[in-house]
């Protein structure tokens, strides 16, 4: 081994937690840039809101609403029309959950296997509140389901980004120290 690997194996042994800060920082935003690239921007975004916009319609057509789907991405009914935009895709809580997992220094077995659990799991979280903000719209008010998507949801979204990340790392600690006795 050279010695500037055995430098930075060093380094990042003394001193974890800049590690981890510096590298969860610069994987979200390289993530979070690649993801608006023009290319993506272009061929990807229209199917990842088709999907988070057509999935609820389909619920929302099942329970028994007059909605129809127009353009790949509105819901729309005879009092209310709901836009799904990249946004509303749960894309940034996916990607600062991504990105503190694989900064966090285990194995990658690990990661994957919490981020295949994970991420499907923000994708239904998601699913749920477009058709609860669909709901709110509809039938209540549409301040009110504005109130809910810009501030209630989105905390919501990054509350459980954390919880399970930190939920992820108390376990994972858990079994370093089982392992370590």
């Amino acid at each position: 081994m050279n010695k500037a690997l055995k430098y930075i194996l060093r380094f990042i042994r003394k001193f974890p937690i800049p590690v981890f800060i510096i590298s969860f920082i610069l994987l979200f935003f390289t993530l979070y840039r690649l993801f608006y690239m023009p290319w993506l921007i272009d061929n990807l975004h229209p199917k990842i809101i088709n999907v988070n916009a057509f999935l609820p319609y389909g619920f929302i057509k099942i329970l028994g609403e007059p909605v129809s789907f127009m353009q790949s991405k509105t819901i729309v009914s005879p009092n209310f029309s709901l836009d799904v935009i990249i946004d509303c895709c749960a894309i940034e809580p996916s990607i600062l959950f991504f990105s503190a997992v694989m900064a966090y220094p285990v194995a990658v077995r690990k990661k994957l296997r919490i981020l295949l659990i994970v991420i499907p799991l923000f994708f239904t979280i998601n699913i749920i509140r477009i058709i609860s903000l669909y709901y709110i719209g509809a039938y209540i008010s549409f301040h009110i389901m504005e109130r809910m998507h810009l501030d209630i949801w989105q905390g919501i979204f990054i509350l459980i980004a954390i919880g399970v990340f930190v939920l992820w790392l108390k376990n994972t600690s858990k079994q370093k120290t089982v392992c370590n006795q």
